[in-house]
């Protein structure tokens, strides 16, 4: 029997399945892309240039939670 993967992601799954912007993680917070950044020094998370891979969005989803 095939399983429906689909069914069982969670919501952090299914926000992270591609890589975003900064822009566009901001936005998901509700803040300007200045403040994120703020956020991230402030919490130590260091990111490479360019596009935010989804294991990093996974990273930045457990400190600062999910977006609102």
């Amino acid at each position: 029997m095939k399983k429906n993967y689909n069914s069982q992601l969670t919501r952090a799954d299914e926000l992270t399945l591609v890589s975003r912007s900064r822009q566009e993680l901001a936005a998901a917070y509700g803040v300007s892309a200045r403040t994120f950044r703020r956020w991230l020094k402030i919490h130590k998370i260091d990111l490479p240039s360019g596009l935010v891979k989804p294991e990093d969005i996974r990273k930045i989803y457990e400190r600062l939670g999910m977006p609102g």
